[in-house]
Formats: C-alpha cells, structure tokens, sequence
C-alpha cells in the first residue's frame, strides 16, 4: 500500500532488530529471532509477488490469502539491511539486498570486500551490484563552525535518547565504542561530519576512497535540531555536496 501511495518510492527495509529489550516487549525470545525473521523474509518477498499467499513455517502460517495490491516496483520495493559486522554480509548478498554500514573505516571495508566476495563466489559479480552504503551523523551549514554549533549542541541529546532503554537495563547499546559522548571525539573517529558544503563532500570523498562504498546515507536530522537546521542542511547537502558525486558516477559510466 506504501509502495501505492508513494507512486513507486517505497524503500523497504529489513531486519530482525538489535535490542533484546524490544524483542521482549512482544514476547519474542530474542535467540530466535534470527531464525524468524529469515522465514518472515521468505514470507514477505513471496507475497509481494504472489496472486495468491500460501505459506507454511515453523513460525508463520497463511493459506490462500488474496494478495490484492501490488506493489508499484516490481518485483517489490527496493530491500535494505543494516550490518555492523562482516560475517553478516553473507546473507543480503547471497538475496541481491542493498547494506547500510553502520561501522568505522576498517570495519565498512572489510563488510564490503566480504559481501563482494559472496556475491563473487554465487556467481553474481557481472549482475547489478546492490547499493552498499555507510550511515553516518551529517549537519551542513555555511561554514565549519555554523554547522559545529548545531552539532555539538543536538548530538549529545540524540546520545542519551539512542542509550535510554539499554541504560535501564544496565547495559549499553553493542556499538556504543563508536558513538562517544560528544560530537568533536565522534569526527575524530571518523563517524560523522558537521561542516561546510566542502568539507562534507572531502569527508565523504575519503569515506568512499578508504571503503569501497557507492552509496552515503545521512542522518541529517536527530537529537533537537529544528525543522529550519534539518531542512537548511538538507537543502546545502542536495544542491552542492550530492551533484559532486553524481557528476562523477555520470562520467565513470
């Protein structure tokens, strides 16, 4: 219905979670969600492009369900999976399914020479090779110290609120030795960039040179930036960080 509403934008992503808190919260041991949600994919990926569901696991069960509206993107909606650690990569290569990384440089690398290789090793290399991307905190402003300001101020904030449900508990999130507490230490491992228009494109030129990536998701909104921040640096980031990129991907084809 998504894909419907949105004339064919729909981005899927898919993935069984992280936190062993959330799973609980819906009765769902958290040991099998692994294996549930690789049947929940079969599951999905066959009633996108059936007339007619019918499917038996060992945790879902659906008999001759009309699939009545159809995705606009056939054979359905582009699949996105998030991955931290390179032994992970073997499944969403194996089912032609973009990444986002969320890891620092050594690791992004590694995830992406082993997804590469998998799809090597299938017998995949000459198909279209899926998006593999890296996710990192981005505030573009006019100048360096503008788009500092804002970062500094909303990072901390998103911080806490990314740490909240772990900290109740009495734990901390599994990558939290990538996200330190403030955002100058979070530059310095190379997790996100606050800056002027050419100083995102040089972070995200050296990102793309050190991990062999071709795709960059920005998280351009998080912690208390405004509407008018989010938007502002959205606005500098499509006009004059992205053409840069794609300018040069038009003349390597």
């Amino acid at each position: 219905m998504l894909d419907q509403m949105s004339d064919g934008r729909l981005q899927l992503g898919v993935g069984r979670g992280v936190s062993p808190f959330e799973t609980a919260f819906y009765g769902i041991d958290f040991a099998k969600s692994q294996q549930m949600y690789h049947e929940a994919f079969q599951l999905l990926m066959k009633g996108l492009t059936s007339d007619e569901l019918t499917f038996e696991g060992q945790y879902y069960r659906f008999e001759n369900v009309p699939m009545i509206l159809k995705p606009v993107q056939r054979p359905h909606p582009p699949l996105w999976y998030g991955i931290g650690v390179p032994e992970n990569a073997d499944w969403p290569a194996a089912n032609d399914v973009n990444i986002v990384i969320i890891g620092l440089r050594p690791t992004a690398r590694a995830i992406v020479e082993r997804y590469l290789a998998e799809r090597k090793r299938l017998g995949k290399e000459d198909a279209d090779v899926p998006l593999i991307g890296v996710s990192k905190h981005v505030v573009v402003a006019d100048t360096d110290a503008d788009a500092l300001r804002i970062a500094r101020r909303a990072y901390p904030i998103w911080l806490e609120s990314f740490r909240w449900l772990f900290k109740r508990h009495g734990t901390e999130p599994r990558i939290i030795n990538m996200l330190p507490p403030t955002f100058d230490e979070l530059m310095e491992l190379g997790n996100g960039v606050a800056g002027s228009p050419k100083t995102v494109r040089e972070f995200i030129a050296a990102e793309r040179e050190a991990t062999g990536i071709n795709y960059f998701v920005s998280w351009l909104a998080f912690g208390d930036l405004s509407l008018e921040e989010s938007l502002a640096s959205l606005k500098l980031f499509t006009s004059q960080v992205i053409p840069t990129f794609s300018d040069a991907r038009a003349a390597a084809q």
